[in-house]
């Protein structure tokens, strides 16, 4: 990506935000680790009196108090060295992650030199830019290499995941002890994203993020930056939008084996798995593997929802959001619970084990859908896989992974709704109707989730040294007599 367009300088901003955005949350991991090796009991006190004045001096990057002559303590108590091995690790790692934040910080300045309001890019800030990134670090010039090479999606796409993992880092660790960073935790509205006005603090940031880290991006930004170009997926399109008689040939090959497997069985396995629903899961001889807290919350919606549509007065504006951010966190709660245990069978050694579900349909002709799951590897390394292939039971089952993002699309579009019957002037029976059709709308959603809290979601690990993507098949729940297996899918050998 050539930064020869403002909007493309804003994105190369983001994506410096990002790389300090990380650095900091390793310095919380750092910070992390030093109070762990006072032990479980040790307070924030105790952290800060044996470790800040050290903390302060390795974020200017002076790590002398390591030396060895300055690290060994000869007294009447205690002789030996101050710090041990791994303390002093943490301590080099903390001083790199803060130059390298510098490093970042200092190019997201030069950059910010280059946006021009009423005209392209100012030539020399980017010239500027480009010299200070490729002699700085090697840091700084892989970074600057990344940029050039790669297009805007996968930039915005890659920044995107790694300003939200470094997010949840943060907020999984109280980084309020922190002492001694050398720099400003003021972020300008260009280190952050275009659309950002006034000035923000580090603390102000997480406080804003503490319900929904998604958020740190504007809703255009997210759609935009979810997907992740897919080079297979792209190759297959552009061959079958160039043969599409061999696509037509495929297709009638599909109905063709459909026939001779027989529809009936097929449409018979489709009406019963269909019919799945969490209120009669246990009664049609399945077993549910949601939590009992998670059903519970479940019942709870159901039971305000009909509150909401039976009382006189309509309800108000807190009461329809409240309504629709709580089917949507219900939705990542059953995909969470059904689809870990699925991915934890095939990588049993991944820790701390997280699932999300993006969409985009900026495109109607090719909507992207994606369940993202990120965890740690045995190794300490955090991953991600991003799952874009679905299937069903059978051949005339639901595609139930597909319409939760349909009903996401839909609960998100439900608020700017909300907010247009709140703000504009209109009579009762009009502003009656439309709340109507909104809670109309929150019932077919909920619907659907008592369908998919009773069917199983089984992930499937991609294979044939990854030139076949992992996949996530909706299928029927296990039977509480494991022996009999008559409401299985026809091609549940292949689970």
């Amino acid at each position: 990506m050539k930064l020869n367009t403002n909007k493309r300088i804003m994105l190369c901003s983001k994506a410096l935000y990002s790389e300090q955005l990380n650095c900091y949350a390793t310095l919380c991991e750092c910070y992390q680790a030093l109070a762990k090796k006072l032990g479980p009991r040790a307070t924030s006190l105790d952290v800060q009196r044996r470790y800040s004045k050290y903390l302060t001096l390795a974020s200017s990057g002076d790590l002398s108090f390591l030396e060895k002559e300055n690290n060994y303590i000869f007294s009447e108590t205690y002789q030996g060295a101050r710090f041990q091995h791994t303390e002093s690790q943490i301590f080099k790692e903390y001083a790199e992650q803060c130059k390298k934040l510098r490093q970042f910080k200092d190019g997201a300045a030069i950059l910010a030199d280059a946006f021009c309001e009423d005209g392209p890019p100012y030539q020399d800030a980017l010239d500027n830019y480009s010299k200070y990134m490729r002699k700085t670090s090697k840091e700084t010039k892989n970074f600057d290499k990344e940029i050039s090479a790669h297009s805007a999606s996968y930039i915005g796409h890659n920044y995107y995941i790694k300003s939200h993992n470094a997010i949840k880092t943060i907020k999984s660790i109280d980084a309020s002890h922190l002492d001694g960073l050398p720099i400003s935790l003021e972020l300008a509205p260009e280190q952050f994203g275009a659309n950002i006005s006034g000035f923000t603090t580090m603390e102000k940031l997480m406080e804003t993020t503490k319900q929904n880290a998604r958020q740190i991006d504007t809703t255009a930004e997210r759609l935009e930056y979810s997907k992740h170009p897919n080079i297979i997926q792209e190759t297959g399109y552009r061959f079958f939008a160039k043969n599409p008689k061999g696509l037509a040939l495929s297709l009638a090959a599909m109905v063709a084996i459909g026939a001779a497997a027989g529809i009936t069985s097929q449409i018979k396995t489709a009406h019963d798995y269909n019919s799945l629903n969490i209120d009669t899961l246990s009664e049609n001889g399945y077993k549910s593997d949601l939590s009992n807290e998670t059903v519970d919350s479940i019942q709870n919606i159901e039971q305000t929802l009909k509150e909401l549509q039976e009382q006189s007065t309509i309800p108000t504006e807190d009461q329809l959001r409240d309504v629709g951010s709580t089917l949507d966190d219900l939705f990542d709660d059953i995909i969470q619970e059904k689809l870990t245990p699925s991915f934890l069978e095939v990588h049993p050694e991944a820790k701390d084990v997280n699932v999300e579900h993006y969409y985009n349909y900026q495109d109607p002709d090719a909507p992207y859908r994606a369940i993202i799951i990120t965890y740690t590897d045995a190794e300490g390394n955090k991953q991600e896989e991003r799952v874009t292939n679905f299937s069903t039971a059978s051949l005339f089952s639901s595609h139930d992974m597909e319409n939760v993002f349909e009903h996401e699309y839909d609960i998100d579009g439900s608020y700017g709704d909300i907010k247009s019957i709140f703000s504009s002037p209109g009579n009762y029976i009009e502003n009656g109707k439309d709340v109507k059709d909104i809670l109309k709308g929150y019932s077919k959603s909920l619907d659907f989730m008592k369908h998919l809290s009773a069917v199983e979601l089984n992930y499937k690990d991609g294979n044939l040294f990854g030139i076949i993507s992992s996949s996530i098949k909706s299928d029927f729940p296990e039977k509480n007599n494991t022996s009999s297996q008559n409401n299985r899918s026809v091609d549940d050998e292949e689970r």
